[in-house]
């Protein structure tokens, strides 16, 4: 019950009232139809939830395409949100980076308070190509974002006698 309790605050502060606003996922030029997708899927996930979300072309209408351009690199940096947004009444922002290595899709997405300058909550997630499973999991990680849920993480140390074991 007490792990529900930051949750539901960060959700009644949004819905308060603040403007919250989504930016395009930054991804390589080879994967910018996934990164649209991505995008795509944080819009559709904020209108269910009825938050009044800016749209990425609502941003970037708002924004000069420098000032756009700049705060889709910030990434996980909350300063550098906060100054790339620095004039507007946003207080709420969504950003993202999907990349990829030999075997996995590497998406990070990270809700920024901009008032604030700090990270409210972030996914993390490496999913393999081969497993097409890309979506369903892009599909479980918004909804949590959004409300400002973090993920549950963990170190797993195995230790074995056997030398060779790997």
């Amino acid at each position: 019950m007490i792990s529900a309790v930051p949750a539901l605050l960060s959700m009644l502060a949004i819905s308060a009232g603040e403007n919250f606003a989504i930016v395009d996922v930054d991804a390589a030029d080879a994967m910018m139809g996934l990164g649209a997708q991505v995008t795509r899927q944080l819009v559709e996930g904020a209108e269910s939830q009825k938050l009044n979300a800016l749209t990425p072309d609502q941003l970037r209408a708002r924004l000069t395409p420098e000032k756009y351009a700049a705060l889709k690199k910030c990434r996980d940096n909350p300063a550098c949100v906060a100054q790339a947004l620095t004039g507007t009444a946003i207080t709420r922002v969504i950003t993202g980076s999907l990349s990829r290595d030999e075997k996995h899709y590497l998406l990070k997405l990270w809700h920024h308070d901009v008032k604030n300058s700090t990270l409210v909550c972030d996914v993390d997630r490496s999913v393999l190509i081969a497993a097409r499973r890309f979506q369903k999991d892009v599909e479980q990680a918004v909804p949590p974002l959004l409300r400002g849920e973090r993920e549950a993480r963990g170190t797993l140390i195995i230790d074995s006698n056997v030398p060779t074991a790997q």
